[in-house]
């Protein structure tokens, strides 16, 4: 599930009657989620051709992890919230990283075929 972890626990937070969570919430989140996600494959994807882009997807991987484990400690909302916007406006950063490393690592014969895969793998992911 990787950045999107927060998703399948969308329906728990609204049953839970310890965290002020309402549908209405939910749909913020889900929107939030998706604004910050575009925002940060325009903000941060282009940093794929900037930076090193192994280190960038360790980054993206360690804000994931941090992610989880602050969503997993806390029962405010608004600090799940912030939660989502930081990891999903993070994973803008994958996409273009993904293929700078395939630009970087592969021969030109090959790219267009692991351009082909990627591309494929990211709807189905």
């Amino acid at each position: 599930i990787g950045s999107y972890f927060w998703a399948p626990l969308l329906a728990a937070f609204e049953a839970d009657e310890s965290i002020e969570w309402t549908k209405k919430t939910t749909s913020f989140a889900i929107t939030l989620s998706y604004a910050m996600e575009a925002t940060g494959l325009i903000l941060a994807g282009p940093m794929g051709d900037v930076f090193n882009a192994r280190n960038l997807l360790a980054f993206q991987s360690m804000t994931i992890c941090a992610t989880m484990m602050v969503v997993s400690l806390t029962k405010n909302v608004f600090v799940i919230l912030l939660s989502i916007a930081v990891v999903t406006l993070v994973k803008g950063i994958l996409w273009p990283c993904v293929g700078s490393v395939i630009v970087s690592n592969m021969s030109p014969g090959k790219r267009s075929v692991a351009f082909l895969i990627v591309s494929t793998a990211s709807r189905l992911a």
